[in-house]
């Protein structure tokens, strides 16, 4: 039914008397970053056994199987999930993004300053404080709000890893035309030469 604003039934609309419930969650993932620059982190909203959500197809989660990226997710009246603290806090909080309106993605964004080059590397952890029906895991336990430092503890809130590890250097997964011909980067008969290293894919 339509609802005024203070959530009065106006009556306007009939009702069908059908609703749809939905297990929600929110999955953050971990992150590694190369170098002292500013990044982002994500997670995903997700609904459970459900491939369509209010006539609208949803894409399969890339965490698990029988769970659908809820891309209608909004923010005011889904449920919000903002990183609240960084421990250790050598790393300053993010700026949370804020999804008024349903973006079609179902993807929370979280945006970092660098952390400074004297503080790599660095190993920290991220507290999600979102609305306890957004909280899933095969082990959690009740949902406690991570505000509050008695309550740091990821079995009670998502909360995801981020690692800062010195960039990469000239050598690392070096193709350009300078480093294949210049001979002090060739492997001479002593035995020595660059070690090249490459960067892995990780996210």
């Amino acid at each position: 039914a339509d609802l005024s604003a203070i959530y009065e039934p106006k009556g306007e609309r009939a009702m069908d008397f059908n609703v749809t419930y939905v297990y929600g969650r929110i999955i953050p993932r971990d992150v590694r970053i190369f170098g002292d620059v500013d990044f982002t982190a994500n997670a995903w909203y997700e609904v459970f056994n459900m491939a369509t959500l209010a006539g609208t197809t949803l894409a399969p989660s890339r965490n698990s199987a029988q769970w659908f990226i809820n891309q209608l997710h909004d923010d005011n009246n889904d449920g919000n999930g903002d990183v609240t603290v960084v421990l250790p806090n050598t790393l300053g909080l993010p700026l949370n993004s804020d999804l008024l309106l349903p973006p079609n993605t179902g993807m929370e964004t979280y945006s970092f300053d660098n952390i400074g080059a004297g503080n790599i590397p660095y190993s920290g952890k991220a507290h999600i404080n979102t609305d306890p029906w957004l909280w899933y895991g095969t082990n959690a336990l009740d949902y406690a709000d991570p505000v509050n430092p008695g309550n740091l503890d990821c079995q009670t809130h998502p909360c995801f890893n981020i690692n800062v590890v010195p960039s990469v250097g000239r050598a690392g997964s070096a193709t350009n035309e300078g480093l294949r011909t210049d001979k002090a980067n060739k492997a001479t008969g002593t035995g020595t030469g660059v070690i090249y290293d490459y960067t892995p894919a990780t996210r």
